[in-house]
């Protein structure tokens, strides 16, 4: 039987850990909440403001 450094090759985690946030540029936010605001009430809810 092969062991797990055998198998997995690149670096694993113990644990599942959430994703980094990444930078978007205001704009491009501000646009992807106006024209995907369903996605961010239905998914992300209390997260746009009013």
């Amino acid at each position: 039987m092969r062991s797990k450094a055998d198998k997995y090759r690149h670096r694993t985690h113990t644990q599942v850990k959430p994703p980094e946030r990444h930078w978007v540029s205001p704009r491009i936010e501000a646009e992807l909440r106006s024209n995907y605001r369903w996605y961010y009430e239905l998914f992300y809810p209390g997260l746009l403001k009013n």
